[in-house]
């Protein structure tokens, strides 16, 4: 039930909690996702033959104003088909990483109102690792948006609100901006300073207010539901009816 709870608290999808260590200056959580089928990368077969496994620390964004680390148990499965080994994927960790997909969005964020040793201060990482990092990720070029535009939130630690919203490009992989809070009015305020002729797609979730900004701001774009959020939706009605009916029997 704790174990429910903290995972709860610390927002990460299909991960089980084995115990966390209150350390002084940190916390170390350790973690490790359930066996589940994988898909081979190289033959596209599936399987669930667990080769090895070894653990990794990844650096998190902080809880309570303390540093936090996950302790991953990081499993690489093996194809019976090809022999392949290959590390499952995780949806909190990009490839070849040690720190969390929050932890960059929360430092993106953090450099729009401060410098980069107070960021480096504030995530727990190197300054070098900060600036290499914004390089690597933040558009310099805020003059022209891209012809495709992707819109999306997360929940981040800015005291404007609860979730910050993304704006990203995702043809080249990059993110334009990160907006404070992704309020309707403030995203029309944002986008009617920029010059948006070049816009021909809109990816989004199913929120209506980014569906009412990209009707309203841009050029009759076309709109993308990413497939997640649309897969997500479908499966969670299914859910519903299946509950309904169970408790006919």
């Amino acid at each position: 039930m704790h174990s429910h709870f903290i995972t709860k608290l610390l927002g990460l999808e299909d991960v089980e909690i084995t115990h966390v260590e209150d350390q002084i200056t940190h916390f170390e959580i350790h973690i490790q996702t359930p066996v589940k089928v994988q898909k081979c990368p190289c033959c596209q077969k599936e399987t669930s033959s667990v080769h090895d496994d070894r653990i990794q620390k990844i650096r998190d964004v902080k809880v309570f104003e303390k540093y936090c680390f996950l302790i991953l148990r990081k499993r690489r499965y093996r194809c019976k088909s090809c022999g392949k080994r290959f590390y499952e994927p995780y949806s909190f960790l990009e490839r070849y990483q040690r720190h969390t997909k929050r932890l960059l969005q929360a430092l993106l964020v953090k450099v729009r109102e401060y410098n980069f040793k107070q960021v480096a201060k504030e995530t727990g990482l190197g300054h070098s690792t900060v600036i290499r990092l914004f390089d690597k990720y933040y558009s310099y070029d805020n003059k022209a948006l891209p012809k495709v535009l992707a819109i999306d939130e997360f929940k981040g630690t800015s005291e404007t609100g609860k979730y910050q919203c993304i704006i990203g490009d995702p043809v080249n992989r990059r993110v334009y901006d990160i907006i404070p809070n992704r309020n309707l009015s403030t995203l029309k305020e944002y986008f009617r300073t920029l010059p948006r002729e070049k816009i021909q797609m809109v990816v989004m979730d199913m929120w209506q207010p980014y569906k009412t900004l990209a009707l309203k701001s841009f050029d009759k774009p076309i709109l993308v539901v990413d497939r997640f959020h649309y897969v997500r939706l479908n499966v969670w009605a299914v859910e519903r009816v299946r509950k309904r009916v169970q408790k006919n029997f």
